[in-house]
């Protein structure tokens, strides 16, 4: 928790929410001034908590009232970030499979944050570029050199099931050619 007090100088803004009030309203001002990390840490979870004074709260505020907060600390740029199902994490650290010449590569990285099945890397040995080919299904059985084929490039869009009609009558039987 404490290391979060540097990351402070870093905030943009912060934006709030009152759920019960539906009510919503930002500070962007003396941020550093105005919060405060408490130096302690959930052991189970590595939340932490903050305390944030507003400077002319609004009137319908009270004690005990729930705020959710969204701190804004700007934008990353260069994040590199790959389908957690691409990671193989073995004895010899976290590493993704790409295809080289046909054959399967290993390609060692450092992983960090996931969300909504993505993983943040870092490729230190800066050998992943946009147009890599990953490898996804089946990542964790390949290994180095092996043969592998590149299928579904570009996947065609699927429509959501519901939206398909049961009952249609029209189907399509594949054109027969004469044998004359």
């Amino acid at each position: 928790p404490q290391s979060y007090r540097n990351k402070l100088k870093k905030l943009k803004g912060a934006r709030f929410l009152a759920r019960e009030l539906g009510l919503e309203f930002e500070q962007n001002r003396n941020l550093q001034r105005l919060i405060r990390v408490i130096p302690d840490a959930n052991i189970f979870s590595g939340n932490i908590r903050v305390q944030i004074d507003l400077p002319d709260p609004d009137s319908s505020l009270f004690p005990g009232l729930t705020l959710e907060s969204t701190l804004n600390f700007g934008v990353r740029k260069n994040v590199l970030h790959v389908p957690a199902v691409s990671l193989v994490i073995s004895e010899q650290g976290t590493v993704v499979y790409v295809v080289k010449d046909g054959k399967a590569h290993k390609v060692p990285v450092r992983a960090f944050k996931e969300r909504n099945d993505f993983v943040e890397i870092e490729d230190f040995t800066h050998q992943l570029k946009p147009e890599t080919d990953l490898i996804l299904r089946g990542s964790g059985a390949v290994f180095p050199g092996v043969k592998v084929f590149i299928t579904n490039l570009e996947p065609e869009p699927k429509t959501p099931f519901s939206s398909a009609s049961k009952d249609s009558k029209t189907s399509k039987v594949p054109a027969k050619t004469s044998g004359t």
